[in-house]
């Protein structure tokens, strides 16, 4: 949310989704409601929050995660992830930001294989996070997507030094600190926009991906394709930060 208001604020239309399958919650951090969600044909049309485009499973009226839980098996999740893409209306989107489930399961293995251009990834500063952050950043690397920084989350909070470690066991920029802070907490508590001081070097890396995105055609990319970045918590995060995708051509509507 963080890294969406702050590609906002520098002239950028970024949008998010959850992509937490059997626990998602951004539209409860949003504020939004079952209400809030529209249909454009055979297109779902995603909720404005503060200029954002959201889609979350749990803005869908037909379900309820608020006391039911959902099990989704592997291969249904990977139809899901796809529908999400294809069949929400994205049009006029520049960057989709992904907000992933912590870890390497299947959500992160179907949102890999729908070639994402680059990543960002977040971690706390315990050891336990750093071992977790450990296997995503690899199978990042198996997958051939280029990793723009890392990003550490919950600083003042609990000790640790797991951000340099892999920072320098990775060769790593590190693009964003964001410590502990309860304006913050209470802004997602409120479903209020967060501060983006915090945010805005790690939106300027993604805003430099895209850039050059725009210049080099290789990969049979087109001048003006939207970028696909993830943003990755691969670790436990009480302040979620989480994301990345692609949206469809201008005008494709899908």
């Amino acid at each position: 949310m963080g890294i969406a208001r702050a590609l906002n604020s520098l002239g950028y239309q970024a949008a998010i989704l959850d992509l937490d399958l059997e626990n998602p919650s951004l539209g409860v951090a949003c504020g939004l409601s079952r209400e809030d969600l529209t249909f454009s044909g055979d297109y779902i049309v995603p909720p404005s929050w503060h200029g954002i485009s959201i889609m979350s499973l749990s803005l869908f009226p037909q379900l309820d995660f608020q006391d039911t839980p959902l099990l989704v098996d592997e291969e249904r999740k990977h139809e899901i992830i796809s529908q999400l893409f294809r069949e929400v209306d994205w049009d006029g989107t520049q960057i989709l930001l992904v907000d992933m489930p912590p870890g390497s399961g299947e959500e992160v293995r179907g949102l890999m294989q729908l070639d994402p251009d680059s990543a960002i990834v977040v971690t706390t500063p315990q050891r336990i996070s750093e071992a977790a952050v450990a296997k995503v950043i690899q199978m990042t690397n198996e997958y051939a997507i280029p990793i723009l920084g890392l990003i550490e989350n919950n600083l003042n909070n609990v000790p640790g030094l797991a951000g340099q470690n892999l920072a320098d066991k990775y060769h790593l920029q590190i693009v964003g600190t964001i410590p502990w802070d309860t304006k913050i907490a209470q802004a997602m508590e409120e479903g209020k926009p967060l501060p983006v001081d915090h945010f805005l070097l790690a939106a300027q890396v993604v805003i430099d991906r895209l850039n050059s995105k725009e210049i080099d055609s290789k990969n049979g990319h087109k001048t003006g394709d939207p970028l696909k970045t993830i943003l990755h918590d691969g670790g436990s995060a009480s302040q979620p930060v989480r994301s990345i995708g692609p949206s469809q051509e201008e005008g494709s509507g899908s």
